[in-house]
């Protein structure tokens, strides 16, 4: 089986602008550099160390994706940025484009579901989204995307083994100013957006108000059902408040909404094996095997759809020789998914409903400044995290039959704490160190409760059909189980040396870890293997670099190698458990 993704779309824009260009703020004044010519390669600011640094100063593997570059190379959402980043990439799951599945330097994760983790950290205005579901918002009036590769468990915590993606808005400025986007394209696409930036009170207090939709018809379409697939609609809304009460303090509010719907992808059966048919359901579907292309025969065009809320409230006191931070958040998802994995009208192998429903809460405080004449660059902060979710699921019953069986339902709770130091100690102008680490504890708990029945009628299945922790010998009363709580335990660190032969061009080797959480099963097993919990994953990796500028600042040459340890990598795997005929898919810590 294969998935078809849509063909490059042919845009067109009209500008109308109101004022000048859409320039924001920085929280912090950075050290200003010299005009550049009209030939020379603009110098770029970067929060990868989570302050301000220029670009070719960080040493670390750093794209930096300024607003200007989204624009000219029409990046209009996060799942884009895999074109224009090595060794990003960006898909979408089986269940649909509400979720994502992001991977960098071949770190990938192989399973969404509510309990297991991403392998790359997604942040917006740094805010850690611990889901995809509904992170592939559109990039409209971005200031800046950044894709660091490799480990960043020390300053941006867990579940960034593979890397991160560091986003950021555009803050309200002191200037009346604006712009309004219209687009059309072939397959019936239809954007457009519009930016306002008002100053209520000079520079004092600023808000901006961002709106973009976009929507186009389907690539393809089921000819068993003659409707489209790959149709996608969605509307995205941001409201940003800059406030200055006093000097040294800055109060940036951000609330955004997404929302998108579409129909399920272009699913087409590509290949039939009779030799494991094992029953006249499968064998039924030799006639509709497909090369491939954008019809699919598929029985069943669930609609997709997402919700998504987030809210942001950061607070920063900058002081003459430090700055104290603060960042609170809350994000809200509602996500309804479903799709045909066979692709034929054969009632097979369907989920007919994927619902996950819940909300996080974070906190985190820093503290950044520079000590003995500057020669000691230091940041330090604690983080809190918590997460509560609602997976179900309903799916075709084992039997094949035109009957909908409720699958699993389950909750999930967790819970994140941490506390982190770096520094980079200035041995001489053209050499540095740098040590940091991060002391991490994750708690998780789950409670499944997986009574199944029939979907049309609720009337509940029989024997171990109608509870498989019956089966499994695990229920405790009503169908549930409610395992102990897991917890775990892991630092995250990093070591690294840097110079600058010329005083300007940079070198630099390091040494850096991180982890990804371990967690529970997805659930549907029949036995007590089934519902075994699976342990954290780990990476080393070892990075040798340059940051180069040449021919007079027209040539940036930012090159970096590095080889990286993984092990008890997180794998999920089908098998039939003993006693039962049906296939579930578990994870395992399958190997390094």
């Amino acid at each position: 089986m294969s998935v078809n993704f849509c063909p490059t779309l042919v845009r067109t824009a009209v500008l109308a602008v109101l004022a000048t260009p859409i320039i924001g703020h920085t929280q912090a004044a950075a050290p200003a550099a010299p005009a550049a010519s009209a030939s020379e390669l603009q110098s770029i600011t970067v929060t990868a160390t989570r302050r301000e640094d220029s670009l070719q100063d960080v040493p670390a593997a750093l794209t930096a994706i300024t607003a200007a570059d989204l624009q000219r190379s029409q990046i209009v959402d996060v799942k884009s940025l895999s074109a224009r980043a090595p060794s990003l990439l960006i898909t979408d799951t089986p269940v649909g484009k509400n979720n994502m599945i992001i991977g960098m330097r071949g770190i990938t994760p192989t399973s969404i579901s509510s309990n297991n983790d991403p392998t790359v950290g997604v942040y917006v205005n740094g805010v850690y989204y611990a889901r995809t579901a509904g992170a592939n918002a559109a990039l409209v009036d971005m200031q800046q995307v950044e894709v660091i590769r490799g480990p960043q468990g020390t300053l941006f915590g867990r579940n960034t083994i593979g890397g991160a993606l560091n986003m950021t808005t555009q803050r309200p400025t002191d200037k009346l100013e604006g712009s309004v986007r219209l687009g059309l394209g072939n397959y019936g696409e239809r954007n457009a957006g519009a930016v306002l930036n008002v100053p209520v009170m000079g520079d004092k207090l600023a808000v901006r108000l961002v709106a973009d939709h976009a929507q186009h018809d389907g690539f393809g379409k089921t000819t068993t059902l003659d409707q489209p697939l790959g149709d996608d609609k969605r509307d995205y809304l941001r409201f940003s408040l800059r406030a200055k009460p006093l000097d040294a303090l800055d109060v940036d509010l951000y609330l955004d909404r997404f929302k998108s719907s579409a129909n399920s992808q272009v699913w087409v059966l590509t290949y039939f094996d009779p030799a494991i048919a094992t029953s006249a359901a499968l064998r039924s579907l030799a006639p509709y095997v497909r090369e491939g292309g954008f019809e699919s025969t598929a029985g069943f065009n669930p609609r997709n759809t997402a919700d998504v809320d987030n809210q942001v409230l950061t607070l920063a006191w900058h002081a003459p020789q430090y700055t104290l931070k603060s960042i609170t958040a809350r994000r809200a998802i509602d996500v309804i998914s479903g799709y045909d994995l066979d692709a034929t009208p054969v009632f097979i192998n369907q989920i007919q409903r994927y619902g996950v429903k819940g909300h996080q809460l974070s906190q985190e405080l820093q503290a950044y400044g520079g000590a003995f004449d500057d020669k000691l660059e230091w940041i330090a902060g604690v983080y809190g995290f918590k997460e509560e979710l609602q997976d179900s699921s309903n799916v075709t019953s084992p039997s094949g039959t035109n009957t909908l069986a409720r699958l699993n339902q389950f909750d999930v709770d967790q819970k994140s704490t941490s506390i982190f130091a770096q520094g980079t100690w200035n041995f001489t102008p053209q050499l540095r160190a740098t040590a940091g680490a991060r002391a991490v504890r994750d708690t998780r708990g789950i409670d499944y409760h997986a009574p199944r029945y029939i979907v049309e009628t609720g009337v509940p299945l029989a024997g171990a059909a109608g509870c498989p922790l019956v089966a499994a010998g695990l229920d405790q009363g009503g169908c549930r189980y409610a395992p102990p709580d897991l917890s775990f335990k892991y630092m995250p660190w990093t070591l690294g040396v840097d110079y600058k032969p010329d005083g300007k061009n940079l070198v630099y080797g390091k040494v850096t870890s991180g982890f990804r959480s371990g967690g529970f099963q997805p659930a549907g097993a029949t036995n007590v293997p089934g519902y075994l919990p699976f342990d954290k994953e780990k990476v080393v990796s070892f990075e040798l670099g340059t940051k180069w500028l040449t021919m007079q600042n027209r040539l940036r040459l930012n090159a970096a190698a590095y080889v990286a340890k993984y092990t008890d990598i997180q794998q999920i795997a089908p098998h039939i458990p003993a006693g039962s005929t049906v296939t579930v898919s578990s994870v395992f810590n399958a190997g390094e």
